[in-house]
């Protein structure tokens, strides 16, 4: 559900990405990239990342290229993103400064080769090591630090210094307390020490040329829901198909499960001994399989027991025999 009549919605969604009329200058976008190259300052690190408008967060190989998604760059999009995926993945000033210190982690280690430090590799692990399509992080470990949500840092050794350096950079993280005791704090102090080595330091970095996103809306976000992890809408779709319906009753089924998440996800917990972030996720993914459908409500008053009853009981076995991988 969106803020938006459905002629601006529709608007919206037949215009190109390319054509949104949205750029970083002036706008809040610029000052929360000023914030992190003043952190860049205070660290001695001579680095000038070059942002671009793109369709993810995400940083070039070999270069110090960072992409922006474009939906971040108006609320009417943001409103959009909410509302095919559940969520605005950098829509908050201290989720978006999560995620740009990461992405600056990526440039740096393309800028200055710090993969190839014998001690990092030691570390973190080798950047060859080959991408998985999605992984199970240990939620307890202590040897990884928590930056960005899922534990991300267990994804990659790339991922495992992007997330480790944003901590480091943070000047709010206040690492040496809070990770004293963590085997994680190794990882940081080596940071600490590979940054101090770059003072003065002219960065070497290939310059890449930029795509244009020429598709719509429309078809992005088809695209992006399309993407959805299949064995959640496999698992799931009994429960989903005697639970909603492809008749339009203007409640749809995604905006119910994203309406009545936070008392769902409250039953759900204290039912089981899951954890709160595993049953939001599983929750997202499931609103974004009815998304994809296009599945609707036809009775709302009774929806709430019914949906505890029925999708309860697999949602706990969907987590507790891992399958709920978080897909790449």
């Amino acid at each position: 559900m969106t803020t938006l009549s459905a002629k601006s919605f529709n608007s919206l969604l037949d215009s190109p990405i390319c054509d949104l009329n949205i750029s970083i200058s002036n706008s809040r976008i610029q000052s929360y990239i000023s914030i992190i190259q003043e952190e860049l300052t205070v660290k001695n690190i001579n680095l000038n990342p070059v942002y671009f408008i793109s369709d993810e967060w995400f940083c070039y190989d070999s270069s110090i290229q960072i992409g922006i998604p474009f939906y971040l760059f108006s609320n009417k999009l943001m409103e959009i993103e909410n509302f095919f995926i559940g969520y605005t993945e950098g829509g908050s000033k201290t989720e978006f400064l999560k995620l740009l210190r990461h992405e600056i982690a990526h440039a740096i280690d393309n800028a200055y080769s710090i993969r190839k430090s014998k001690k990092r590799q030691k570390l973190f692990g080798l950047t060859s090591t080959p991408y998985p399509s999605s992984y199970h992080p240990i939620t307890s470990s202590k040897s990884f630090v928590h930056n960005l949500t899922d534990n991300y840092a267990q994804a990659h050794p790339d991922e495992d210094w992007a997330e480790t350096f944003a901590v480091w950079i943070d000047p709010k993280s206040d690492w040496k307390v809070k990770y004293k005791n963590w085997p994680a704090i190794k990882k940081i102090e080596l940071v600490d020490d590979l940054m101090s080595t770059l003072q003065n330091k002219s960065p070497i970095f290939k310059e890449v040329r930029t795509e244009i996103f020429s598709i719509t809306l429309r078809e992005y976000y088809k695209q992006k829901l399309h993407k959805i992890d299949k064995s959640c809408s496999s698992f799931f779709s009994s429960p989903i198909k005697n639970t909603f319906i492809k008749k339009n009753t203007n409640l749809s089924a995604s905006n119910w499960i994203l309406n009545n998440k936070l008392n769902l996800q409250e039953v759900l917990c204290n039912n089981s001994n899951l954890g709160q972030n595993d049953v939001d996720r599983v929750l997202l993914e499931i609103s974004r399989v009815c998304r994809a459908k296009n599945l609707y409500v036809s009775q709302p008053g009774n929806l709430h027991n019914n949906f505890i009853d029925l999708f309860g009981p697999m949602i706990n076995n969907y987590i507790k025999n891992k399958h709920n991988r978080i897909i790449m």
